[in-house]
């Protein structure tokens, strides 16, 4: 392996780690409103995606970041209202 080979996999790995910091916050925000019954709902920010780069190692990170947001998003919202 290169050097300008192993720059890019430590590269990789930082996004990777702070995409994961970012994916954990979002989720102890969502544990927070399942265990308050929803009361808090109104009150949380979500964090948007970050515009995806075509990076084929932050496929998988950017799919959970985008099913998270949006179930965060339409949680309590009407049915109809989604559609």
């Amino acid at each position: 392996m290169s050097q300008h080979d192993q720059i890019n996999y430590e590269i990789l790995a930082q996004q990777q780690k702070k995409q994961l910091v970012a994916l954990q916050t979002q989720i102890q925000a969502l544990l927070v409103v399942q265990e308050t019954g929803g009361s808090e709902e109104a009150s949380i920010e979500v964090a948007k995606p970050q515009v995806f780069d075509r990076t084929l190692g932050k496929i998988l990170g950017f799919i959970i970041v985008c099913k998270l947001y949006i179930r965060i998003k339409m949680r309590g919202v009407v049915v109809e209202e989604q559609i």
